[in-house]
């Protein structure tokens, strides 16, 4: 169970440090696997923007239902994540009933995050990210959507 939660946390900060390290790109210098892909996976997208993240993966923002997500996938076209902002009333009664018990539900909350991942081994299918603030201190809590998993990480401005 720890050598899961630490891996949560690795994974977390990981997501967080490649989210300052993109950079924007055209869509005609995005892999044709990548873009084949996010067409398959959405094909109501509209409006997509790129982004590189590190040297194997690309982010795209785009719109869908009146809501805004971003996917991330690999240079070679496997979809890895998907995310979009929810609140936090929109969340399944679980993971609300979890995020009551958590230390950190009385601090400002900034933004909570929906997160469907691909890879279940190292984190669950679906996931809430609610990134909180007190003062000057800023936490990143994951809570599972089932509510049986809840992490707290320290976000580094």
């Amino acid at each position: 169970m720890f050598k899961q939660i630490l891996l949560l946390v690795l994974i977390a900060i990981f997501s967080c440090t490649l989210t300052y390290a993109q950079k924007k790109v055209k869509e005609k210098d995005v892999p044709q696997e990548v873009k084949d892909a996010f067409k398959k996976k959405y094909p109501r997208a509209s409006d997509p923007e790129w982004r590189k993240a590190g040297d194997n993966e690309y982010d795209v923002d785009y719109e869908s239902g009146n809501r805004v997500y971003i996917s991330k996938f690999t240079a070679d076209g496997k979809w890895l994540e998907t995310e979009t902002d929810v609140t936090i009333g929109s969340l399944p009664k679980a993971a609300r009933d979890e995020w009551k018990k958590n230390a950190h539900k009385d601090w400002e909350i900034l933004y909570v995050v929906k997160v469907e991942a691909a890879d279940t081994t190292t984190k669950p299918k679906v996931y809430y990210q609610i990134a909180v603030k007190k003062s000057k201190e800023m936490k990143g809590v994951l809570i599972a959507a089932d509510g049986k998993k809840s992490l707290t990480e320290d976000i580094k401005k």
